[in-house]
């Protein structure tokens, strides 16, 4: 009976990806804020969007894993999802000199790091709050739980049912992005860290129109 009940339980449904246009919406709307949370929160977007990461991985990104120079900034992940030789993965995110810039934000939220931050310490971390001021801890990272609901608290006055996001959203919205399709596929692999094509399947999502291409070129 319950391998009967496991057989019909209703399948996961994936989580609709983040369109870029919905990305820029948000982050130009955020963008001014003076919030630690939401400079948090926009963090993991601009730089998980750009990066193609998911969340566990910005969430064990240390210090010492991000190094930024004039153009770009490079993050090293020392286990991403597809590694399967645990070889680790350094990505390069450009600096788009924009005010949505994931380089840009980076840099102020380690402006926003107490001065006493150890280098093996967590990037994304904990708010402490007292009666006059905010404040980063020093050391403490943040609950996968806290993020997720900081995400759908966020995200919920840009699109239509919250229920279909999740911080999954942001790297499958990332890798279903038209502007990555002239990209060559080696290049997308390695940035993304897909070890395989069916890896990356599984993130992109292609449009009715990106389907409808296929039936048109039959030319019947």
């Amino acid at each position: 009976m319950e391998g009967a009940r496991r057989h019909l339980a209703r399948p996961v449904q994936p989580k609709e990806p983040s369109s870029f246009d919905t990305v820029l919406r948000i982050a130009d709307h955020y963008i001014s804020s003076s919030s630690l949370a939401v400079i948090r929160f926009l963090f993991i977007l601009l730089v998980g969007f750009a990066g193609f990461f998911r969340m566990d991985e910005i969430r064990h990104m240390s210090v010492k894993d991000v190094s930024i120079c004039s153009e770009y900034m490079s993050v090293f992940i020392p286990k991403r999802k597809n590694d399967q030789y645990r070889e680790g993965h350094t990505s390069l995110i450009a600096r788009s000199h924009k005010s949505t810039c994931p380089v840009a934000i980076t840099e102020r939220l380690f402006k926003l790091l107490p001065s006493s931050s150890e280098s093996s310490a967590p990037l994304v971390r904990g708010i402490v709050k007292s009666k006059s001021k905010e404040y980063f801890h020093a050391t403490k990272g943040v609950s996968y739980t806290t993020l997720r609901e900081e995400f759908r608290k966020c995200v919920r006055p840009f699109v239509d049912e919250i229920a279909n996001y999740g911080t999954h959203s942001i790297k499958s919205g990332a890798a279903s992005n038209l502007a990555c399709r002239s990209v060559s596929g080696d290049l997308l692999d390695m940035h993304g860290g897909w070890k395989c094509a069916s890896n990356k399947s599984r993130y992109i999502k292609h449009t009715v129109s990106d389907r409808l291409k296929v039936a048109k070129s039959i030319a019947l």
